[in-house]
């Protein structure tokens, strides 16, 4: 049956130093096709270029045109995710230099070639015994690499490639190091093999390849000159026997009665011979007292034979290896599929880092120091970065972010046109939907009865917003009720916040959210008494009041209420009172003021007074509210409507209650665009105002020169790092480039370094992160030695985390360029 071809190579061409002045074409537009199976031997003088089509037809080096199929995969250029699958999938390599992991058994060295393979430790292990044992190692099989010769370490390579029965084996003069008797032995073995795959071995002994190979290509200046199928016959003489084969020899007997003497000698062709073999022996033979004396006057060097010299002399003829004998040298292992890439076992990653650092030697404590010298730095530089730009809001934010103000800007022209145009926008925007109310500033004033010495003693807050009470929800609060009535009110726990920061001997009393609950507050302009019934943590600087409550903190001469929050707030003594059209009640006080100089009509006093003060046409006083609620004046909720939204028309400025800051926002510049001629709308959000202020100022503080430093030492120990490995990577290029030959997956050696760098930093910068932390905290603890710095806990784990990142990038960058490059051109 036609045997199915394995390996095709069509116009392979391949430079070294392309375009320089040693530029070297090594590979001159080589084609080949070679089947399944077979011994292939290619011979070559060096420097011939056998070694370079060996290496590049199994992926271990590049080439600049041409292609290469192996097994229907074409290259036509070298890809190393699919050049590494085929290598391990389809090759198996014995290379000239061994190429092996010195400080490792021979048992983990052949090993290492299954890892490709979806095999148990058991199966693992039975192949491993059952090479090593051909090739007759397995007495070895626990001694470190290290410690043995340079054959026995070349038939440790061997026993690697042969392990995983590949498809292809590529000898590089797989017995260069071998005596002669291993010579035969292996290369028995590989012929053996042949039978069921392809072998491709470069040597330079004729006689090797003329006994054992199937087929002979010859090389020369990277061009192929002869390619024959190799009819291997007759018997190969081995040469490599230090013995002396008498019957091999020409003998020569001189026979009397005091001595039988022979001399053997070779008779090859008299040209050939030395000059001292040419002529005649002159040897004086002696014996006395039992020794035999010899002497001779020729220039040749006198030999005793025996097994203290390593020579003996055997009345036989030399021993020949003819084919017949090499084909009884069996070796058969099944063939696997592959089933994964060929990546290096958890405990081989754990043991190659350890390896790394212990190789580090004193680099390791330079490595160490940088570190830790960094982590403390890097933690002092945050730390106080952070204590300047990560703000707490209660210190900078005084209003309520949900409020949108909104100021209409006028432009010169006619004043009642500009009314006009206002009322019409008032008209637009402010639907019922909208809940709006006129600029706050307020102030509120608190005290404390426990303590006679404090009875004159107030404490005041400042910076909130006031907003309806309506918009609070019960799961909002964090003790207490919801206001029922003007007369009670709700406060944030962020005002206590700020009101216990205050340093006010008065605050210092108030130290939980219950303490404030029945607390009686005044207002500083209304002079409106009201009673906190309730604590929120709706997270704003804000006091929930009625809405005209809110309006009253601000306008002291316009105390007004709505009917129907009279009748709230006092249901037993004006639950039947309901206002319309222009009837008021004040107040006890101003309603005897207002009878001095009242006008009477149909029972109802007429007061100018009142109109001018509420800015109404005219106002007819029909009763008298108590003094206790706070409002001077009450209307019906229409009047109070009016009142409101004349003070904002004068005020040409409002604020509305939104949960879309950014809508809401939208909405009113929207509406203003109509409106340019007369005014400009001006939209915006105070609470985020301040915010963006106080960034923008600390923003133009900049970097300090502490900053700088710690960037730069930080830098600069990247840097050394990163030389540090690639130096430590390059004392180790042997061991990574028998890791790469072998086709051992980068990401598994990446993974190595990996480990190392992760293991440094962990008992390094953790440590010095935690307790430098520790520190910060603790000192700035201390009021007395005025050091602020935040280091919160969640900024600790995330410069843990950026450690480790920024370390194994730079712990695999130097080592990634050596894993990347084709791993023929490391061998160079």
């Amino acid at each position: 049956m036609e045997e199915r071809e394995m390996v095709k190579i069509d116009k392979l061409d391949k430079y070294f130093n392309k375009g320089r002045s040693n530029e070297n074409h090594v590979l001159k537009e080589v084609s080949l096709e070679m089947e399944e199976k077979g011994l292939v031997c290619i011979l070559g003088e060096s420097g011939s270029g056998k070694t370079t089509l060996l290496n590049t037809i199994g992926g271990l080096d590049t080439f600049r045109s041409g292609t290469i199929t192996v097994d229907d995969v074409v290259l036509k250029k070298y890809e190393q995710k699919k050049v590494e699958r085929l290598r391990n999938q389809k090759f198996g390599y014995i290379f000239q230099n061994y190429y092996l992991l010195q400080d490792y058994t021979v048992a983990y060295n052949v090993k290492l070639a299954l890892n490709v393979f979806d095999l148990t430790e058991e199966q693992k292990d039975e192949r491993v015994d059952y090479v090593l044992e051909a090739l007759g190692m397995a007495r070895y099989k626990k001694k470190r690499v290290s410690q043995l010769s340079g054959g026995q370490q070349q038939r440790v390579s061997i026993a690697r490639a042969l392990v995983k029965s590949p498809d292809i084996i590529l000898a590089d003069e797989p017995t260069g190091n071998l005596d002669e008797e291993n010579t035969l032995n292996t290369m028995s073995i590989l012929k053996s093999i042949s039978k069921e795959c392809l072998v491709i071995l470069v040597s330079h002994e004729k006689a090797i390849a003329k006994f054992f190979a199937d087929r002979i290509i010859e090389i020369r200046d990277g061009e192929i000159v002869k390619d024959y199928a190799n009819d291997a016959k007759g018997a190969y003489q081995k040469m490599d026997d230090a013995n002396i084969y008498l019957k091999d020899m020409e003998r020569q007997e001189i026979d009397d009665e005091f001595i039988n003497l022979s001399l053997y000698r070779e008779m090859p062709d008299p040209e050939e011979m030395p000059e001292q073999e040419k002529g005649k022996l002159h040897i004086n033979l002696a014996w006395k007292d039992g020794k035999l004396y010899i002497q001779t006057e020729d220039d040749v060097e006198l030999m005793l034979t025996g097994e203290e010299s390593g020579c003996v002399m055997l009345d036989a003829n030399r021993p020949k290896l003819d084919q017949s004998q090499a084909e009884e040298i069996t070796y058969d292992l099944p063939k696997m599929k592959a089933g994964r890439s060929m990546g290096l076992p958890a405990k081989e990653i754990w043991k190659l880092a350890c390896e790394n650092i212990r190789m580090l030697g004193k680099k390791h404590r330079f490595i160490v120091g940088i570190l830790l010298a960094t982590s403390v730095l890097l933690v002092i530089a945050l730390a106080d970065y952070m204590m300047q730009h990560n703000f707490d809001q209660e210190d900078v934010v005084t209003q309520d972010s949900h409020y949108v103000t909104v100021q209409l800007e006028a432009i010169e022209g006619d004043q009642d046109m500009l009314n006009q145009q206002l009322k019409k926008y008032y008209q637009e925007t402010l639907t019922s939907k909208i809940q709006y109310n006129a600029l706050q500033q307020g102030t509120l004033n608190i005290g404390y009865n426990g303590f006679r010495q404090l009875k004159r003693v107030n404490a005041k807050i400042n910076d909130f917003s006031a907003v309806d009470y309506s918009v609070l929800k019960e799961e909002d609060l964090v003790c207490g009720r919801l206001p029922k009535n003007r007369k009670e009110m709700v406060i944030d726990k962020w005002l206590l916040s700020t009101f216990q920061k205050s340093g006010n001997v008065v605050a210092s009393l108030y130290n939980n959210e219950e303490s404030l609950l029945g607390l009686k507050v005044m207002t500083t302009i209304s002079n409106l008494q009201i009673e906190i019934v309730g604590v929120s943590d709706t997270k704003e600087p804000t006091v929930y009041v009625s809405p005209y409550v809110a309006f009253c903190m601000n306008y002291g001469d316009k105390k007004i209420m709505t009917d129907e929050e009279l009748r709230e707030t006092y249901p037993d003594e004006y639950g039947d009172v309901k206002l319309t059209g222009n009837q008021i009640l004040v107040d006890e006080d101003k309603y005897k003021d207002y009878e001095f100089q009242a006008r009477w009509s149909s029972g109802e006093m007429i007061t100018d007074q009142a109109e001018e003060t509420l800015n109404l046409d005219k106002c007819k006083i029909v009763g008298k509210c108590p003094l206790d609620s706070g409002a001077e004046y009450v209307l019906p909720k229409e009047r109070c409507e009016e009142i409101r939204m004349r003070y904002v028309l004068d005020a040409k400025q409002f604020q509305v209650y939104t949960d879309d800051v950014e809508g809401t926002i939208k909405y009113f510049k929207k509406h203003g665009e109509d409106y340019r001629k007369y005014f400009k709308v001006k939209a915006q959000s105070n609470a985020q105002l301040q915010i963006d202020k106080y960034l923008e100022e600390q923003k133009e503080s900049g970097l300090n020169a502490g900053y700088i430093v710690t960037i730069a030492v930080a830098v600069l120990s990247l840097i050394m790092i990163y030389f540090t490995i690639k130096s430590n990577a390059m004392a180790r290029s042997e061991e990574l480039t028998v890791y790469r030959l072998i086709g051992i997956a980068p990401g598994s050696i990446l993974k190595a370094y990996m480990l190392e760098m992760m293991m440094m930093t962990a008992y390094t910068c953790i440590p010095a992160i935690l307790i430098t932390s520790g520190v910060i905290k603790f000192i700035s603890s201390i009021p007395s030695l005025q050091i602020y710095l935040l280091f919160p806990w969640w900024m600790a784990a995330l410069l843990i985390v950026a450690m480790f990142v920024v370390n194994m990038i730079v712990s695999v960058l130097p080592v990634r360029k050596i894993l990347h490059t084709p791993p023929a051109q490391l061998v160079q």
